[in-house]
């Protein structure tokens, strides 16, 4: 017996080995085969069945387009060695946790797990080449993801709006310079920057389901710039007095239809949506508040302790506005507006809105993400759209997603998007305008022909259409060429029409060779030129040879000069983590009107509080492109103002400036004292006009900060390590389990049962 129990317990050792070798293929039961619709015995074309636990039958080589598209039963997905292609779109919005890749795949097809947005780990095996375009896009589940060395080709957007991707790779090799990219462009995204706390998972509110405020929500804690938290501060009078003015609310089709009121303007605070009762009227507590519930990020007002307007002078929806807003669903914009701020309505529960005829321009993100908004009317007034306005709508992905659909999504004479693969394109004529980035890396494509309609070629419109070589402007009556509109094509000369007004930076290659027929039209840049972050875009467009040469003898850092001379104010000035030379213009002005307007604005808000012996400042940020710098992102300018003599020094200070939209945002002001010489210091975002304003109440001694220097340096940002990474070495040993649990568990049960078998004595009686 006791040879026996020995022999017994090495087999189980034996099995362990053995299971922990085994193909995944092999540890789960396969699915019945009537679930699977397979031609020609090698091509799976579309899986039918309901399972939880999807195993690919061996033999298959190819999984089809379009094969578990917007499955929503599937959560595992075993794929067999003998798979050798994943098409475009094979996985697109499944439900999909986890997937197992197996050792006969060379690449991961162009939007092959695109928008698979509960698949939380991917493990890329060494046999794997290449990860297409938008392979992984927009899977905000997905925190890890595990890729060897011996994949060499991971196109750029393979993990785009992955925002809490960790990416593990051996240090030096492709993956990992990818995974340096790879952080630096999320930092970059637009989302990323603007949104405090950007977590689209959150509920609305921030709060887990079923709980509520426990007070009042219109006093709410106010986040500073710098990650400080100031006073509560109580609005709830200003919000009674605004109570109500969302806009009228009407049924129409059994919906409750939002008539925004440009007359009143909605004042948000960063409180609860509106709320309709079931008959879709509007119910106007005071506690409801009126605008976004997100509108500056996680439920604050990022930057700013003064409320604001989601519809600015009856002309701007806000940036943000109704940024992740669930209480919105059919909306009208009044008659006024002129344009769309960046992120206005993203991530809202919006499902269909009502564009007003005048409108001009819809910005950056406008109604990205807005999943159930399925149709847009856009009026023939719109000229610009800028990218990634209508991205994941349900309106784009239908349109993206219908093979029997039209190439070109046109609306209102805008061509909004692309899905053809023609070499020869045709644009249909009644097109004004083309969309941003609507054909960007096409690369099929030869050669475009434009109706005379067309006025405007957005940002990056053909950008990467690698072989294109001929296009019809000299003919067209097209009036503005937008940033990188054929940047990267094969175009190596062109006539430019006699109607063009405008020729955005880096439109053409800089080996382009171009003519006009009229006169030369006027350089332009995009908002996106002026992001700090976008430094790469303003990188071949040095539009000012002087300001080149101030810097030339320059620190790397912010070089503080007068507009009329070298003369500085005194004013020193640090951003964080800089890796270019930059210039600060200062000029310090009588009045600005911009910020007059704001004030005036809001008035009524401001109430009675001092605002004292103004001082105000015009401030430019430039690198060496010459273009401002107006956008920040997350990175912040630290600026040190002597304090002006109008001012007494002994009061508290405030800095107030304006936001992208001319509304009025206050700043944490400090009194800094360095050798008895005071100063205000403030941390800003963005720039623009400032104005230092004494409130009148005289400071403590705590109150002043006693420094040797005005601004001090902060460190260098660390070296880009994978174990230095959120989760460094943990999330690895983590993906490593969840990937082998399975296999891990099975092993273990024969490991301990074998060295039972091993170790057992039998008892004495």
């Amino acid at each position: 017996m006791k040879k026996i129990r020995k022999l017994l317990g090495v087999l189980f050792l034996i099995c362990a080995l053995v299971v922990m070798q085994l193909p995944a293929s092999e540890a789960i039961a396969a699915n019945e085969a009537s679930d699977f619709s397979i031609f020609e015995d090698t091509v799976l074309t579309k899986y039918v069945g309901t399972a939880a636990t999807v195993v690919i039958p061996n033999g298959i080589q190819t999984i089809a387009t379009d094969a578990f598209k917007n499955n929503t039963y599937v959560k595992a997905v075993v794929i067999p060695k003998s798979v050798k292609e994943i098409q475009p779109y094979a996985f697109w919005g499944s439900s999909i946790t986890s997937v197992t890749i197996g050792a006969g795949l060379k690449e991961i097809g162009d939007y092959a797990f695109a928008n698979c947005k509960s698949l939380t780990s991917v493990n890329i095996p060494e046999n794997v080449e290449r990860i297409g375009i938008y392979a992984f896009e927009d899977n905000i589940s997905l925190t890890d993801a595990t890729i060897t060395y011996k994949t060499m080709d991971i196109h750029e957007s393979a993990f785009d709006g992955c925002y809490k991707l960790v990416i593990h790779a051996p240090e030096g090799s492709y993956p990992y310079k990818y995974a340096q990219d790879f952080y630096k462009r999320q930092l970059e995204f637009n989302e990323y920057e603007d949104v405090n706390n950007f977590n689209p998972d959150d509920n609305e509110d921030g709060k887990e389901d079923g709980k509520e405020d426990e007070e009042d929500s219109s006093i709410h804690f106010i986040y500073n710039p710098d990650g400080t938290v100031s006073d509560r501060t109580d609005y709830s009078s200003i919000i009674s007095d605004y109570e109500g003015s969302l806009g009228s609310v009407h049924v129409v089709g059994n919906q409750a239809v939002v008539f925004m009121d440009s007359a009143s303007p909605n004042v948000y605070l960063g409180s609860k949506p509106p709320q309709y009762d079931e008959e879709g009227n509007l119910v106007t507590d005071s506690n409801s508040g009126t605008g976004s519930g997100d509108g500056m990020g996680g439920g604050m007002l990022e930057n700013s302790i003064i409320a604001k307007y989601t519809i600015v002078d009856d002309r701007i929806v806000a940036d943000q506005a109704y940024y992740c807003n669930t209480g919105i669903n059919y909306v009208v914009l009044p008659p006024t507006v002129k344009e769309i701020g960046q992120f206005a309505f993203a991530r809202s529960s919006l499902t269909s809105i009502v564009l007003p005829n005048g409108l001009e321009r819809i910005s950056y993100g406008a109604f990205y993400h807005c999943d159930n908004l399925s149709s847009v009317t856009i009026p023939d007034s719109v000229l610009f759209v800028e990218p990634n306005a209508f991205v994941h709508t349900t309106w784009m992905d239908n349109f993206l997603g219908d093979s029997e659909e039209e190439d070109y999504l046109i609306s209102g004479g805008v061509l909004v998007a692309y899905k053809g693969n023609d070499t020869n394109v045709e644009i249909p004529d009644g097109v004004r305008s083309i969309a941003a980035e609507t054909f960007k890396n096409h690369t099929e494509i030869t050669s475009v022909a434009l109706p005379k309609s067309v006025m405007v070629i957005g940002e990056d419109a053909f950008a990467g259409c690698s072989n294109l070589n001929s296009i019809n402007l000299d003919e067209s009556s097209v009036k503005y060429i937008l940033d990188r509109a054929f940047k990267d094509t094969a175009i190596d000369k062109m006539v430019l029409p006699s109607a063009l007004a405008g020729l955005g930076i880096n439109a053409f290659d800089d080996d382009v060779v171009l003519f006009y027929l009229g006169s030369e039209p006027e350089t332009t840049h995009e908002n996106t030129a002026e992001r700090l972050s976008n430094s790469a875009l303003r990188a071949e467009a040095y539009l000012s040879d002087e300001i080149e040469l101030v810097l030339v003898d320059k620190p790397v850092g912010v070089t503080v000069v007068g507009v009329d001379s070298d003369d500085n104010l005194g004013i020193e000035a640090y951003l964080e983590a800089p890796q270019d030379k930059y210039v600060l213009t200062v000029e310090n002005v009588s009045e600005s009107e911009i910020l007059a307007k704001a004030l005036a604005r809001a008035s009524e808000i401001l109430g009675s509080r001092s605002l004292i012996n103004p001082s105000i400042y015009e401030l430019e940020l430039t690198d060496k492109s010459g273009i401002p710098i107006t956008k920040l992102g997350k990175v912040g300018l630290t600026i040190a103002i002597p304090i002006p003599e109008v001012i007494n020094s002994d009061t508290r200070l405030t800095v107030l400036t304006v936001d992208r939209n001319g509304q009025l945002e206050e700043l944490k002001a400090e009194t800094v004292s360095v050798e008895g010489k005071r100063y205000v210091r403030f941390t800003t975002y963005h720039l623009s006009p400032f104005a230092i304003y004494s409130t009148g109440d005289l400071l403590t001694a705590d109150e002043i900060v006693v420094a040797n220097e005005t601004i001090s340096a902060l460190a260098a940002p660390p070296v880009l390590d994978t174990d230095d990474m959120p989760g460094g070495a943990w999330n690895s040993f983590v993906a490593w389990f969840m990937a082998k649990k399975i296999r891990l568990i099975i092993a273990a049960g024969f490991t301990i049962a074998g060295m039972v078998m091993l170790l057992y004595h039998k008892r004495k009686i």
